[in-house]
Parts: C-alpha cells; structure tokens; sequence
C-alpha cells in the first residue's frame, strides 16, 4: 500500500479528522524508502529480501543499515532530554535504530496531542507513560490512526511473549474490545498499592515538641502550631509553609484525595470508585462535601499553601526539596524523589489520619497493569515491522530492567552471580535524580515481568525506591480499600461518550473544589452543583462506566 493509498483509507476511517499528509518513518538523506507494506517474513533470522536485505526478522541488529524512526513522547518537568540518555544510545547500538524524539512538556501535551491526531501528521511511535490514554488507545485505533498489532506479536513478538509466559494472561488483557491489540503496555513490576504518602516535617515536630497527629483534628492543630511558631527553620524569612499539594490532580497525582479517606470516602483524578458493583461519582458524596469542608477550614486558618491550587511538579518538587526545609507536610510519591535519601529523618510518613466520625482510608489502585499504551505505532508508520521489532526489544529482560534502574556501568553494576547493585549517586543529588540521566524510568515503560524484577531485587534491597515501596506497602496496605475502577479498555463507542463528558466534568469538579476549599460557600452551593454535573451530563458518564464495569466482571 502506498503512503497516498493509506492517507486515503485513514481519511475513511477517521472522517471527522482532518487529515494532511501522514509522515512515516524517517530516513537518513541518501537512502532509499521503506515500503510500508508488512511482508511475510520466515524467521530465519536472515534479511529479509523483499525490504532489499535490510530487515532482520530476528536477531541483532534489527536492521543492517542504520534508519530513524520518529517518536513522540509526553515529559515531566523532572525527566532530561531522551536524547542524551544512555539507555536510548545502548538500544541504537544494538538494534541500529536511531530515534528523531519529540519531547513535549507535561502541561503542553493535551493541547499537542488534539493536533498531531487531528493534522494526521503522526509520528512512527508513541512512547511513554501516560502518552496515550486508555479512552484514545481505542479510540484512534478503531479510527485507523493506531495500528493493531496482533500480527506483529504473532511474528515479531519475542520478548513480550516471554513475559506473556511469566505474567499469564498479560496479552489477552491487553485486547481491546474490538479484538485487536493496539499498544504494548507499561508493567507494573514495583508499583506500589499505595501510589503516596503523607508526610511531616519531623525536624519542624522535635522542635516544637509536637506529637504526630493521629486524628483530622490533630492535624490541624499541628499545623496551626507551625504557622504561629515564626520562622521555624531560622533563615530570617517569613518562608514557612504548614501544608501544601497539588490540587490539580493527574495521572501521577492524586492531589489531597487520599486524605478524604478520613471522612469515609477516598477521591481520586476521575472521581469513580465501585462499591458493591456500583459505579459511583465520589465528588457528589456527603462525604466528599465534609472532607471539602474540613480543608476549607485549614485554608481559612492560614496553613495551607495558596500556591497548592496552581502550583506544577517542579514547583512542589522544589519546595519539597528546600533546604532549609520550608513545608511542614506534604503529600508525595516517597522520601528518595524528594530528598535522595530513604532513611531520611528530616520527612515521616504517618498512616491515614482518624475522622471526625473514625474513618481511616488510604486509596489503592489497580497495579496489574499500569498502563495499557507504553508504546504503540501510528498507521502512517510506513515499516511497522521495524517499529515493533524496536519496541519489542525494550521488552527483553536486559534492556528493560535497564530501563527501571538506569545503565550498566552508569547506575547499577553486575555482580558475580549475575544479580545487580547500585553505584552510589553523586553527593547534592538524589538517587531518582541521578538516574533520571541515563533512563526515562516512570517516564518511559516498566517492562520487566514482576518475577524476574525481584529476582534482580535480592541485590537492590539498598536502593531507595525499594524502601519506599515497602514504607508505602507496610503503613498503608492494612487501611485499602478494593473499590478501585479497574483498569479495562473500552468499546469505541464508550470511549467516544467518556471523552465527550470527562473533561468538562473532571473540570468542573476541580475548580469548584479549589473555590470552595479557598472561600467557602460549599454548602449553599452544594445542591446546585449537583445539578449542574447532571446537566453536563453526569448519569449519562455513570452509566457508561457502570456497562464497562459489567462487562469487565463478566456480568
């Protein structure tokens, strides 16, 4: 099929799109294209002659005369260009691949990503955590702009069919609806239950003398104390700052929604939680209006951070980082991403604090599988077989537990019994920091089946993440609650009506809450909000999840 020949069949598929001339895989100058269309390929191991002897069914390199593929990747604020990452230079060494990556900022690339897929200007591959989402992942792979894969795997599918083995039913959780697989997923090899925690400032409690708080009320007090003790850290500024968040919740950031477990139910960024096979919208709950009330307060009282409700990554992560240290609690991932050290004592996490009327709820998310599109091929990808090889590679045990804890050599070193240890970090730099440089890490994809991570893990019991996964696991797992929406791909037509009311909702939801907690009102808004959520459509959004739910548990 020829690149005309597939733009037009795209436009058919995707007729509400507009489409310009599809981009495919980039050549170095002077070399010839690639046909895009998939040949049969006997795995010989030999070139494949019907791609003039470049391709390589099997083996390595996967091609013999170097080409470029495009990738397009989300990035945090706190992840270095991928292009100056060893990881990336390793895989081009091996496979003779080379990558031409468009890295767009976190905050950017909502607005980005309506482009490319609306221009049809599509990159080779889409790459990363939180790249493409469930709802797209099918949406524009039943629109045409997403290629299935599934003969991909069945031909090419080496190492992913290996994990395929040690995780079973990996792939056939990974089908969508319509039957195809569109993206190979993110493992969740390490990820924790318990996604964050909250933590003190325990110099700041010694110093005051101050207990840990154990209740909402505690808490509270605790704060109030740190606001009235002046200039805590002694650096003759009025910088102190009691409590801060995100209010704004992502992919990676659940804002102070875990705490409003402590009044009965956990919120999280989309607001559905099932309970007793029911599919419920958290933010229209009593309790979701008495946990509001409560931070309301704590704004009034002046020690909440007015920053929270605007504030990104970065500015958290610097505030988190300060020394001296300026935040009095906070609620973040673990103690390694904010100060390098897990043993730090300068940060404690505390178990969920006691309501009003004795809740004590922590969330818990679904780990099976952290994210069903870590990497998935556009249909413009004019050699989707080289593509795939590429990306399958990643899902080899050697370069995917490179990919988690950086390069050999740079981060973690071999030992004689094959298993790994860490290479101390440079001093003014945190463990997560310094591998950062070498690997995309949470960025990127966990692509290593759980056992084998462990089985690497007997030598890494040192590194930080590792105690922060267990810090996380021991405080929290005993306060869980199972009412997680599970994680499912939907039909086109579901994903379609959710990416119709999701945004407008969600958006709803998050600058009420944020004007409420700062002044008030809540109560005497309350039943019109209600209202409101119902005119954009709310029962509607409940009753698509509830049919996806049904059909997940096989009812």
């Amino acid at each position: 099929m020829t690149k005309k020949a597939k733009k037009i069949l795209v436009i058919v598929l995707a007729l509400t799109m507009l489409l310009s001339i599809a981009v495919g895989c980039s050549k170095k100058e002077g070399e010839a294209k690639e046909t895009s269309k998939t040949q049969e390929t006997e795995k010989t191991g030999k070139p494949d002659e019907k791609k003039g002897g470049n391709f390589n069914a099997e083996g390595m390199p996967i091609v013999n005369k170097e080409i470029t593929l495009t990738a397009t990747a989300k990035k945090r604020h706190d992840v270095p260009d991928f292009n100056t990452m060893a990881i990336f230079k390793l895989i081009h060494e091996n496979t003779n691949i080379a990558v031409d990556w468009e890295l767009v900022p976190d905050d950017a690339w909502k607005e980005k990503k309506n482009l490319v897929f609306a221009s049809g200007d599509l990159p080779d591959v889409f790459f990363g955590n939180g790249t493409i989402t469930d709802i797209e992942l099918v949406k524009y792979g039943s629109a045409g702009l997403i290629l299935p894969i599934n003969d991909l795997i069945e031909q090419y599918g080496t190492h992913i069919k290996v994990i395929d083995t040690k995780v079973p039913g990996l792939l056939n959780k990974i089908v969508a609806p319509d039957g195809n697989i569109y993206a190979l997923p993110k493992m969740s090899s390490l990820q924790p239950s318990a996604a964050a925690a909250l933590f003190l400032n325990a110099t700041w409690i010694e110093k005051l003398g101050l207990e840990i708080p154990v209740t909402t009320n505690d808490f509270a007090d605790m704060l109030v104390a740190i606001k009235e003790a002046g200039d805590i850290n002694e650096n003759g500024k009025a910088d102190e700052l009691p409590f801060s968040y995100m209010h704004k919740k992502t992919d990676w950031v659940n804002g102070i929604g875990d705490m409003y477990g402590s009044f009965g139910r956990i919120d999280n960024p989309n607001h559905i939680v099932v309970e007793e096979g029911k599919v419920i919208f958290t933010a229209i709950q009593e309790e979701y209006k008495k946990a509001t009330m409560y931070f309301s307060d704590l704004y009034a009282k002046g020690v909440i951070d007015k920053e929270s409700f605007t504030q990104d990554g970065s500015v958290m992560h610097a505030k988190i980082k300060s020394d001296p240290m300026i935040l009095g609690a906070a609620n973040f991932w673990t103690k390694s991403w904010a100060t390098g050290d897990a043993n730090s004592e300068r940060w404690v996490a505390i178990p969920p604090l006691v309501g009003p009327e004795g809740h004590q709820i922590w969330s818990k998310s679904d780990t099976s599988v952290a994210d069903f599109s870590a990497i998935c091929i556009s249909s413009t990808c004019e050699i989707p077989e080289i593509a795939f090889r590429w990306a399958d590679y990643m899902y080899s045990e050697e370069i995917g537990y490179q990919l988690y804890f950086g390069t050999e050599g740079d981060t973690i070193e071999k030992l004689d019994d094959g298993t790994y240890a860490l290479i101390p970090w440079p001093e003014g730099m945190t463990q997560q920091e310094y591998t950062l440089q070498f690997t995309p890490q949470f960025n990127g994809i966990f692509s290593v089946a759980p056992v084998d991570m462990y089985k690497y893990y007997t030598k890494l019991a040192i590194s930080p993440m590792e105690k922060n996964i267990t810090l996380n696991r021991d405080i929290y797992s005993k306060y869980q609650t199972d009412n997680y929406f599970p994680r499912a791909l939907f039909t086109a037509d579901e994903a379609k009506k959710i990416s119709m009311l999701k945004t407008d909702i969600n958006s709803f939801v998050e600058e009420k809450s944020a004007n409420w907690i700062i002044n008030g009102d809540i109560e005497k808004e309350w039943d019109n909000f209600i209202d409101e959520l119902n005119a954009i459509g709310l029962e509607d959004y409940l009753a698509v999840h509830q049919g996806i739910y049904d059909r997940y548990v096989g009812k």
